[in-house]
């Protein structure tokens, strides 16, 4: 019996189907893998705010505050024992401002550039909504209970400094984005497919693009404007 053999034409003709088929099936294995870490972004970023919601409960309703004094200075509420404690982070983790890396955003700055044997850095990966206060070192303890609308307003989102306040997709983009080692000023994160992950002062979280941003940006970041 005669064997049949491939010709060059024929094995040209699968090696570019494959290739084609390899190109269809790329970006929808790149968009599932941005999917799936932005789920777990999600899922990160709302344990914030569960957390904030439980140290409430334990301090006579008073939310995780922005800064609390420590010493003769001052240290961010996520550095207090008392936060991480309702956070579930190990004693292990105790250094200040830095987290385990599968506690933050897989995709900001804090895991892919800054990611240490300890932990990885919390404000390149997290940062506080705006609290209305003048003074970036003015303390901002209250209670949850002022905040008429608690759904309406984000306690923390995807950013790029400790407190946001630069809330501009383009200056995210100019300024590298997650790409550079310099530590963003004040900077939102537009890290997720041009949106942000949000998480809100009742307990929820979402993802926010950038049409839904526009519409509530004037709001979203100053939970207290309202009062």
């Amino acid at each position: 019996m005669k064997k049949h053999r491939f010709t060059l034409i024929e094995l040209l003709v699968v090696i570019a189907i494959i290739a084609i088929l390899a190109a269809m099936l790329l970006p929808a294995l790149s968009r599932a893998r941005d999917q799936a870490r932005s789920t777990t972004c999600l899922n990160n970023i709302k344990s914030f705010s569960h957390a904030s919601i439980l140290y409430a409960n334990d301090y006579n309703g008073y939310w995780m505050p922005y800064r609390t004094p420590k010493g003769s200075g001052t240290t961010y509420g996520w550095n207090m024992p008392e936060f991480r404690s309702c956070l579930g982070v190990g004693k292990e983790y105790t250094t200040e401002e830095y987290l385990p890396a599968n506690r933050l955003c897989p995709l900001s700055r804090a895991v892919l550039r800054w990611k240490y044997s300890y932990g990885a850095h919390i404000p390149s990966s997290y940062g506080f909504a705006y609290l209305g206060l003048t003074e970036v070192n003015r303390f901002a303890a209250y209670k949850l209970s002022r905040i008429n609308r608690p759904s309406r307003y984000a306690a923390f989102a995807d950013g790029l400094d400790d407190l946001l306040w630069n809330l501009s997709f383009t200056n995210y983009i100019s300024g590298g984005g997650d790409s550079s080692n310099a530590t963003g000023t004040g900077l939102l994160a537009f890290r997720h497919s041009k949106g942000f992950n949000a998480a809100f002062f009742d307990g929820h979280a979402e993802r926010i693009g950038l049409a839904g941003f526009e519409e509530r940006k004037s709001f979203l970041f100053k939970p207290l404007s309202n009062l």
